[in-house]
Formats: C-alpha cells, sequence, structure tokens
C-alpha cells in the first residue's frame, strides 16, 4: 500500500466518522428538544384546561346564586391573555387592545359576505356563517 493511498484511506474514515458523529448528535438533539417541547405544550394545556374547569365552575356557581358573572374576568390562563370583541371588531374586556391584536380580531369580520345556514342530509341544521 502506498503513503498515498494510506492518505486517501484514512481521510475518507475521518471524514465518515465525523460525518457519523454528527448524525448521531443531531438526531439525539432534534428527539431531546422535541420531547422537552411536547412536554411542556401537555403541561400548558393541561394548566389551561384546569383554569378552564375552574372559571366555569365559579360562574355556574355565581350563576346559580342569581348574580352576574363576566367568564372572561374570571378564566385565567397561565401564560395567557384572553380577549373578548364586539361584532365590530372593538375590545370589550380588556377594554384596550394592542393595534395588532385587533386587526387579528377583525380580520374574519372583514372577509365575511352573508349569512347562511345549511342543512344536513337528516335536516339539522349543521351551522351557520356570516358574510356580507
Amino acid at each position: 500500500m502506498t503513503l498515498g493511498r494510506l492518505r486517501v484511506r484514512l481521510t475518507l474514515w475521518y471524514a465518515a466518522t465525523l460525518a457519523l458523529i454528527l448524525l448521531l448528535l443531531g438526531a439525539g438533539l432534534f428527539l431531546a428538544i422535541g420531547t422537552q417541547v411536547s412536554r411542556r405544550l401537555d403541561a400548558s394545556l393541561v394548566s389551561a384546561t384546569e383554569a378552564i374547569k375552574g372559571a366555569t365552575h365559579d360562574l355556574e356557581a355565581e350563576q346559580a346564586a342569581g348574580g352576574a358573572a363576566d367568564a372572561v374576568e374570571e378564566l385565567h390562563i397561565p401564560d395567557r391573555e384572553l380577549f373578548l370583541f364586539d361584532a365590530n371588531g372593538r375590545p370589550i374586556t380588556p377594554t384596550q387592545a394592542d393595534p395588532w391584536i385587533v386587526d387579528a380580531a377583525r380580520s374574519p369580520e372583514a372577509r365575511a359576505r352573508r349569512t347562511s345556514r345549511w342543512r344536513s342530509p337528516i335536516g339539522r341544521i349543521s351551522g351557520s356563517s356570516t358574510h356580507r
């Protein structure tokens, strides 16, 4: 075996080993980060569900007692903000919202054309959409 041929074989061996190491490292990081993000999302959804259940229970208790309850004020979802807008896209709760939030709330209303209802094959009203 000549020295030049040995150099080529060693270079190819080193390149293949480095590529394998980088591939395994990348796959491991991808799996670890994906698992961590999934766990955080699951925990966030669980806490949001618990907040919704608690707010619903409180709202029903207030309504059963004859008091008026504001569901938006009762609902506290960790790491989330809840906005309530009227039909014209003006914020109700809270009374002020950032312009990008107001634009996002108005965009579905701006695409609307007219109101229509359709019936399912068994005759029930399946849904409605507002179009102007």
